[in-house]
């Protein structure tokens, strides 16, 4: 007898734990720490900010604290086959289900911007 397996794909806020897929996130995403993998991001309903951290293929949505150093607390945590980071000096460029984003940076003070398709 086989066993299936499910992997949950979606997220929630860390304050009004409304579900959030990877690409909704993604898509609120503020400004990022690239020496940390942080990315912050605005939830769609509440309108809080909170962060996520993204290590490999796998995303948290959480909380940082600063003492006595750097540390990320995750709250809801995905898995995600097929995610590609690049994290750079200048911030992150995610690709994911035939999407890409890029996130700046806090220290160059910009903006995320988006793509709807990937091109190879």
């Amino acid at each position: 007898m086989s066993q299936l397996i499910m992997i949950e794909t979606k997220l929630q806020c860390r304050f009004c734990k409304t579900d959030l897929t990877p690409e909704q996130v993604f898509d609120s995403s503020g400004v990022c720490w690239p020496n940390q993998h942080w990315i912050s991001f605005e939830c769609l309903n509440c309108h809080r900010e909170a962060k996520i951290e993204i290590e490999k293929t796998q995303v948290s949505i959480g909380d940082i604290d600063g003492a006595p150093g750097p540390c990320f607390f995750p709250d809801s945590t995905v898995r995600l086959r097929g995610l590609k980071i690049k994290w750079e000096w200048w911030g992150v460029e995610i690709h994911y289900a035939d999407r890409m984003w890029r996130v700046k940076s806090k220290s160059t003070k910009r903006v995320a911007t988006k793509s709807n398709a990937v091109d190879d």
